[in-house]
C-alpha cells in the first residue's frame, strides 16, 4: 500500500505543477488575445496608411509599412487577426478545462473522478477546433475552419483518453463498492 500512496502522491504533485503551467499559459494566451485585439483595432483605425505626414512628408507611419504585412490590405489584416483569435480563443478555452481537470486531480484521492470525463471531451473539441487554420490564396488570407491532420489525430487521442477515464470510472466505482 505505501508504494499505491507514493504514486497517488506523485500523481498529486504531478498534477500541481502541471495545474500551474496551465495556468500560466492560459494567462500568456489572454494577454496575446489582447494584444491582437489591439492589433485589430490599430489596423481598423489606421490599416498601412502613414500615421502623421507634414507637408506631404511622412513623420510617423504605420509598424505594419516596413514589415511583410505591407502586401495585405486592411481587410486582408483583419482576416489573419480574426482568425488567430479565432484559433486562440478555443485554446484558452481549452487550457482552462485542462487547468480543472489536474487541479481537482491534485486535491482528490483519485484522478478517476466522472467530471474528469466530459472536461476532456472538451478539451478533445476544443483541442480540434484550436487547429483551425487560416488559409492565404492568390491576394490574401481567407478563412478555413478545416482542421489540420495534428488537431484531428490529437483530438481523438484525447477522446479516447476520456474513455479510458470512464472505463477507470468504472473500475474505480466496482473498487469501491466492493470495500
Amino acid at each position: 500500500k505505501s508504494s499505491n500512496l507514493s504514486t497517488k502522491e506523485r500523481i498529486q504533485k504531478t498534477s500541481h505543477v502541471i495545474a500551474i503551467i496551465l495556468k500560466i499559459a492560459r494567462i500568456v494566451c489572454s494577454i496575446t488575445g489582447g494584444l491582437i485585439i489591439g492589433g485589430i483595432v490599430f489596423v481598423f483605425l489606421f490599416g498601412n496608411t502613414p500615421l502623421i505626414t507634414v507637408h506631404g512628408s511622412t513623420i510617423l507611419s504605420s509598424p505594419f509599412g516596413n514589415s511583410f504585412l505591407a502586401k495585405y490590405n486592411t481587410r486582408d489584416l483583419l482576416t489573419i487577426c480574426g482568425c488567430l483569435l479565432f484559433s486562440l480563443l478555443f485554446t484558452i478555452l481549452m487550457l482552462k478545462q485542462a487547468y480543472q481537470i489536474f487541479k481537482d486531480i491534485s486535491k482528490e484521492a483519485t484522478p478517476f473522478n466522472p467530471k474528469h470525463i466530459s472536461k476532456i471531451r472538451k478539451v478533445a473539441i476544443f483541442y480540434l477546433l484550436a487547429a483551425c487554420n487560416s488559409v492565404q490564396t492568390g491576394s490574401g488570407a481567407n478563412f478555413d475552419i478545416t482542421p489540420n491532420i495534428i488537431g484531428i489525430v490529437g483530438a481523438a487521442m484525447l477522446w479516447c483518453i476520456a474513455l479510458i477515464f470512464q472505463y477507470g470510472c468504472e473500475l474505480q466505482k466496482e473498487s469501491d463498492e466492493t470495500l
